[in-house]
């Protein structure tokens, strides 16, 4: 489902073999018709990987989806950039997701018994606007909006650079979480009837408010340099860790781990 058969990997390496060639003496070039020709065949490039059609959603045309397949597990690799990633619960019947993406998408799917596996990635064309910023306008940031299935037991694990991210988890049956972050604001708020949930989260310098819904018990274990603020009247001080008074009897609880660098962490 990419939107170029020719990738930023591709011409790297064939740019390496030619310097390697060269300077074993075993193939002389001209260097200026050299970066002349390969200007234009990267101009050529980038407009056919912008104009071309794809079975995904383009700059144009934001919409995809992927159906459930009656599968009873869901896994999800969620990879965003820039930008801002918006993501609920509740999708239309019969669907693993859907939504709005705004700058493009990639996603590939895998069914192996009982369990769906996806990946939703930016499109490998992001790339240009990140090293020409203007000269992509279209590419310079990512503006997703998704909802995921929640019908089926999920594995979530979601990646950010650079973004605004809100992660509205209450009504998925969620078994874990992992939400790696660098320098985003971001807000989540747990699942509220999933059992038993792990949580693993990893930030940077970011700002991360994370929400336990009434009625779920926690254990909380958080680091780092930044600034921690966890609401001990829900979760009071235990040793090494914060936790629910009704924690080990709890019908639906969450265990989770949180490590921030130079941002901000708060619990509630």
């Amino acid at each position: 489902m990419r939107r170029g058969s020719l990738s930023w990997g591709t011409v790297v390496t064939l740019l390496g073999v030619f310097l390697l060639l060269d300077t074993l003496n075993l193939l002389r070039f001209n260097w200026g018709i050299a970066w002349g020709g390969f200007l234009i065949v990267l101009g050529v490039w980038l407009l056919w990987s912008r104009s071309r059609t794809w079975s995904g959603p383009s700059s144009a045309s934001d919409w995809a989806s992927a159906p459930l397949e009656g599968a009873a597990q869901v896994k999800v690799r969620l990879q965003h950039g820039a930008g801002q990633l918006t993501v609920r619960g509740g999708t239309e019947a019969g669907m693993a997701f859907d939504g709005l993406f705004a700058g493009g998408l990639n996603f590939s799917k895998r069914r192996t018994g009982d369990k769906l596996e996806l990946s939703l990635r930016p499109p490998d064309d992001v790339f240009p606007g990140v090293i020409f910023p203007g000269m992509f306008a279209s590419r310079g940031g990512l503006d997703w909006t998704l909802s995921l299935t929640d019908v089926a037991a999920m594995s979530l694990e979601v990646e950010t650079g650079a973004s605004e991210m809100e992660l509205d988890l209450s009504r998925l049956r969620l078994s874990d979480l992992t939400v790696k972050t660098g320098a985003s604001s971001s807000t989540i708020t747990l699942p509220a009837t999933a059992g038993s949930t792990s949580v693993r989260l990893e930030a940077g310098a970011a700002s991360l408010s994370v929400r336990v819904p009434e009625g779920v018990a926690a254990r909380i274990h958080a680091e780092g340099l930044g600034s921690i603020a966890v609401d001990t009247v829900r979760f009071p001080r235990r040793g090494g860790a914060y936790q629910s008074d009704n924690y080990d009897m709890a019908m639906n609880r969450v265990e989770l781990r949180a490590s921030v660098g130079l941002g901000s962490l708060s619990i509630r």
